[in-house]
């Protein structure tokens, strides 16, 4: 056989092989990977829907919190303002902040107010019992947790948030109530999370696979389940995507096979010599490059040839770096949806807590976190509205950008009003320059278009590694710094580490926590302070007032601790305590002196909520001391009946009809009137002692007061006039009225042990003093 021959059948042996080793080794390879691309890529649409829905949940906890920690909302949960739901809950409410449903419960998971509103389609929303039944088991389950989750109502997904109603100042804290807010995952909320991250998204009847799958010769089909609450309901969710770069690499390598078949068989000898040396090394090197890519930790890598005298060979080179490259782009901005907020373009919380640990690593300098938080923001807000609101945090975070342009920072938004900026310092001077310049920047006048306004910034600070190492606790300790700054007047900066046990931030958690214990172990007493007649001159009855003996602080005042008793609820029970304790010992006192004397006791508007208990023990009192209950009076103060409720009205009727007397303290300093009174059934007025003060001297408010006095004596209505100090006042009050009166120029309130001996000496009463 001829060399010729042998040549030409050992050339087409080789070509042979060369062609199949192309079809059925590289080729597939690279198919395969064109396959797993197009898989990965349709997982990360997955993880980018799983975090829109995680930055939802986010948003929608924090516009839950928004609400939680606004005074009305805290008013309105205790108090029961109608006007709240007229002003606040009407249909724009919800079509402005993107929700559908609304519930407010008390501190008992009791049903306050609930609001469903769809206002796509301009219709109430119907909530099935079982869902309500089902979410205050939820939440109870949970104790109240602030959280976020899911739940069916009427075979559809609802996106719930759970946050505890507490006061804006940030000293009321614990259970006063829970705001439920939800938001609903129908089709409308589907295509909207479709069309901002541009996917194909729909809710699936069918059960939702876990991983990618190949559905067709043009289509990748994965899913999600969103796993409802106590009612085990599942919504699932199917997400599907092309096949893309496999139709690119099929057709690419269709393309490239032709020409290298053509090459071979037109170059015959030619390719025998180079098969090897121009052919397979190239393309088993652009493999080997291809397998040690590692696509979800670095997108910038690219496939390289020593010998690119094939043309194909570099187009093949050129084709899988251009798709490399098309590849990192799009994984840019799937980090840029993921990692920054659309609004302010500053990075958000998922990157701050991604990025902090490689920040502190590179710099090996002294840490600051610094937060951030808008004094003045919601007024912004409920004035202009949302879009005015948007248009401010755009320009704080534009400020915030330039002024760190020279630093090596991390600026982030972590929610509605709340910046956070870490940033390396030198020393304590010159980070509290810096942070001084930053809030005399942000509280520089704002131009929101026609709109020029002033807000300013409370900011915490804690340091790394001094207060704490992770970012988590760090995040806690310059939030607690924050709301200590806000709680100081706001518009200033608080370093954690000045939270010492004396501060007010500090102190008032303390005393939360203890003041639902002093009634057990016996930290409270009370004290009386004497009511005289102006008539007679004879002590005629005694207001009995709560003090509370702490074992390390001494005695705190009223104004402090009432408040927390009555948002903990342990009020009830101190005011079933005052009751009986006071009961007990006039009983005694009237016994032992045989003088007809009244006890006058303080009624909190917290009470109300156990009005029956309380009315249940107050007949069991009457009757186990035998006390007179016409002698007996409660004062309410006037801001809580200045609505004139019906669960007030209801409460002093219950009472005047056991005999009790109801007076109304501190009138006129609250916001009721005199014109009040013709439909509030009270039997007593306690005239603040505002109204004393500046007479006889002050001639306007002499003649206030003496016309107060006329216009209640007519009505018949009972008076006591407070705040009597000195001889003077007492003159101008036994001229012009006929009342009772208390105050320092008679006695401080004092111990029971002090009014045994006033009345054994039942002295006049002009010649007393205590």
């Amino acid at each position: 056989m001829k060399v010729q021959t042998q040549a030409f059948i050992v050339i087409g042996v080789f070509t042979a092989l060369f062609l199949s080793f192309l079809y059925f080794v590289i080729r597939p390879q690279l198919l395969d990977e064109a396959n797993r691309f197009d898989k990965k890529s349709l997982q990360e649409n997955i993880t980018r829907v799983e975090n829109y829905i995680e930055l939802e949940k986010d948003n929608l906890l924090r516009l839950s919190r928004d609400w939680a920690v606004w005074d009305d909302t805290y008013s309105f949960i205790n108090e029961g303002d109608e006007s709240y739901i007229i002003s606040n809950l009407g249909d724009d409410t919800f079509s402005n902040n993107q929700i559908q449903y609304m519930l407010f419960l008390s501190d008992q998971y009791e049903v306050i107010h609930q609001k469903g509103y769809q206002f796509a389609q301009d219709e109430k929303l119907e909530i099935e019992p079982s869902f309500l039944e089902g979410l205050i088991t939820e939440i109870q389950k949970n104790d109240g947790k602030n959280r976020t989750f899911f739940q069916s109502n009427n075979g559809k997904m609802l996106m719930l948030s759970t946050y505890n109603v507490a006061r804006s100042d940030g000293t009321e804290e614990g259970n006063s109530g829970v705001l439920v807010m939800g938001r609903m995952m129908n089709d409308a909320y589907i295509e909207q999370i479709e069309e901002s991250l541009s996917i194909n998204l729909a809710i699936s009847p069918e059960a939702a696979i876990n991983s990618v799958k190949v559905t067709g010769p043009n289509t990748l089909r994965g899913g999600m389940q969103l796993q409802g609450g106590s009612d085990n309901s599942v919504l699932q969710l199917a997400i599907t995507g092309n096949r893309t770069f496999y139709h690119e690499r099929v057709s690419g390598l269709g393309v490239q096979m032709l020409f290298l078949t053509l090459g071979l068989c037109t170059l015959s000898m030619l390719l025998f010599v180079i098969f090897k040396y121009f052919a397979i090394n190239p393309v088993s090197q652009l493999s080997k490059q291809m397998k040690s890519i590692q696509f979800d930790d670095n997108f910038s890598s690219r496939v390289s040839i020593s010998r690119r005298i094939n043309k194909e060979i570099r187009d093949l080179e050129s084709s899988i770096n251009s798709m490399l490259t098309t590849l990192e782009t799009t994984h840019g901005k799937v980090l840029k949806m993921a990692y920054y907020d659309q609004l302010t373009q500053l990075s958000n919380r998922f990157y701050l807590y991604q990025e902090f640990p490689r920040f502190v690593k590179s710099t090996q300098k002294n840490t600051a976190i610094l937060f951030f938080d808008l004094d003045g923001f919601k007024r912004v807000n409920d004035t202009w509205g949302h879009e005015v609101g948007d248009v401010l945090l755009t320009h704080v975070a534009e400020r915030l950008r330039n002024y760190f342009s020279e630093k090596k920072v991390i600026i982030s938004r972590i929610g509605g009003d709340e910046f956070v900026v870490v940033t390396t310092y030198n020393d304590f001077d010159s980070l509290n320059e810096t942070i001084d310049e930053v809030r005399e920047l942000l509280n520089s006048e704002y131009a929101l278009g026609h709109i020029k306004t002033y807000i300013s910034a409370s900011i915490g600070v804690s340091i790394y590694p001094t207060d704490g190492e992770s970012l988590f606790t760090l995040l806690k300790y310059a939030d607690m710094a924050m709301y200590e700054a806000k709680t100081n007047g706001k518009n200033k900066f608080v370093y954690y580490h000045e939270l010492s046990s004396e501060s007010q931030y500090n102190q008032l958690t303390l005393l939360k926590n203890e003041v639902h214990f002093a009634l057990e172990k016996n930290q409270l007493r009370l004290v009386y302070q004497p009511i005289y007649s102006s008539e007679s001159h004879q002590m005629g009855g005694l207001e009995a007032l709560l003090r509370w003996d702490h074992p390390d602080k001494g005695t705190i005042p009223p104004d402090t601790f009432i408040p927390l008793m009555e948002e903990n609820g342990c009020i009830h029970e101190v005011g079933i305590w005052v009751l009986r304790e006071g009961l007990k010992q006039m009983s005694e006192w009237r016994d032992q002196f045989h003088q007809p004397l009244s006890l006058s006791i303080n009624f909190s508007k917290v009470q109300l909520k156990y009005a029956e208990d309380f009315l249940d023990v107050l007949d069991e009192s009457l009757s186990e001391f035998r006390f007179p209950p016409d002698c007996l009076y409660i004062e309410i103060t006037e801001s809580d009946v200045a609505t004139y409720n019906d669960d007030i009205v209801y409460f002093i009727r219950a009472l005047q009809q056991r005999g009790v007397r109801v007076a109304i303290d501190d009138f006129g300093v609250g916001t009721s009137s005199l014109y009040g009174l013709r439909d509030l059934p009270v039997d007593s007025i306690k005239i603040d002692r505002s109204f004393i003060q500046r007479i006889p001297e002050d001639s306007f408010d002499a003649s206030l007061l003496a016309g107060i006095y006329r216009i209640l004596n007519e009505l018949k209505i009972d008076i006591v006039t407070e705040g009597v100090e000195t001889e003077e006042q007492l003159d101008f009050i036994v001229g012009n009225s006929i009342t009772k009166v208390q105050g320092y120029y008679f006695s401080k309130p004092v111990d029971p042990s002090t009014i045994e001996e006033m009345l054994h000496l039942n002295k006049d009463l002009l010649k007393f003093k205590g």
